[in-house]
């Protein structure tokens, strides 16, 4: 997995239905760093088929870190969690949700799923830049990451 010292392009997997947040999400993670490809999907069915499509087929994407949106349309987040971790290959992917629920049975039942981290959206944009700049230097720079498959 990439660290701040390596010249790696960070593949991040968006799991999103609101366009907006899904732009600004994306903009602000590329202000960050150059070295970054995001890939954005709207509901929770097209993230699982992209990460696991069958057929033999291999994924259309090996994601370093994935940003979960919790509220989605045709499969929650929380089943998506539930489908990543209970799959081999994609359980050691670091999830974070990046949600507008601050709902205690949203943040619990996340956790009880192996979420990695529960990040509220900020509704002030220098707080959301300042969350996203943390996150992004926390998994890409501080922490060990397990190798890619």
């Amino acid at each position: 997995m990439p660290t701040a010292t390596t010249d790696q392009v960070v593949r991040i997997l968006l799991v999103e239905d609101n366009p907006g947040d899904a732009v600004l999400t994306r903009k602000v993670l590329e202000e960050i760093t150059t070295r970054i490809s995001v890939t954005t999907v709207g509901d929770g069915e097209r993230a699982i088929s992209i990460l696991r499509p069958g057929d033999g087929r291999a994924p259309e994407l090996e994601p370093d870190l994935i940003l979960l949106d919790i509220n989605l349309p045709r499969m929650s987040g929380h089943e998506v969690l539930a489908e990543l971790k209970r799959d081999e290959r994609l359980r050691r992917i670091p999830v974070v949700a990046l949600t507008s629920s601050s709902a205690e049975a949203d943040i619990s039942a996340a956790y009880d799923n192996r979420i990695n981290a529960y990040m509220i959206k900020c509704v002030d944009l220098q707080e959301f830049m300042d969350g996203m700049r943390c996150m992004h230097d926390f998994w890409f720079g501080t922490a060990k990451m397990p190798p890619r498959a």
